[in-house]
């Protein structure tokens, strides 16, 4: 893998993936290759199976809503307020876990932790993926504020 391959590359994309378009690392070049999607169909179509645009890409993990309600009950297990927590752990015990996590996270004004808190997640995920492939990266991510 060449040295160009940036860190913030990987968590950009990981982070801002567009739904209609598949992420690919080219262990090539280090590049996210970006795949548009059918937007017909489902994903069982010809068109929209996971062709890899080369022999050297490897298709980016997706950022699933088990993901995201992993790094919510980390996040509600360290906030120190017990009213906040209490709160927040009925907002994830409920239908639409997620999005009540996010709406009482700003109804608790907590936001301001949260979201550093999620990136910092975020990076770490795209470590765990990259270190499972042994693939070496230039960290550039600027560290969130704690």
């Amino acid at each position: 893998m060449p040295a160009s391959l940036s860190l913030s590359d990987v968590v950009a994309a990981l982070q801002y993936g567009d739904p209609h378009e598949r992420a690919f690392l080219d262990s090539r070049t280090g590049q996210i290759v970006r795949q548009r999607v059918a937007a017909k169909a489902d994903e069982t179509s010809p068109e929209n199976r996971d062709v890899v645009p080369t022999e050297h890409c490897e298709r980016l993990p997706e950022l699933t809503e088990r993901e995201e309600l992993d790094f919510a009950c980390r996040f509600t297990a360290e906030v120190a307020s017990p009213e906040d927590r209490g709160r927040l752990e009925l907002a994830l015990a409920g239908a639409k876990a997620f999005e009540n996590f996010e709406t009482t996270v700003f109804r608790c004004q907590i936001a301001n932790a949260w979201f550093p808190f999620r990136d910092r997640c975020l990076v770490q995920f795209a470590k765990d993926w990259l270190a499972a492939r042994r693939v070496s990266y230039t960290d550039d991510v600027a560290s969130p504020a704690e």
